[in-house]
């Protein structure tokens, strides 16, 4: 069987004094979520990085791999 899919990768910027927070909450629900793309799967999300700026905001990496349903 041969798979058609994409890779995504996007940025989300998590702003406030509950930016950790947030994103200790993404980590423990990312995949956990039921993702509803007509006409697409969602194969695997993770994180792939995370950055914090002097302000307390986090940029994080999300990739995401998207199969044709």
């Amino acid at each position: 069987m041969t798979f058609t899919g994409e890779r995504h990768i996007f940025s989300l910027q998590l702003i406030g004094a509950d930016a950790a927070t947030a994103l200790a909450l993404l980590r423990d629900r990312l995949s956990e979520v039921e993702w509803q793309l007509s006409g697409h799967v969602v194969a695997d999300i993770v994180i792939v990085g995370e950055t914090t700026a002097s302000d307390g905001s986090i940029t994080v990496a999300i990739e995401a791999l998207t199969l044709t349903d």
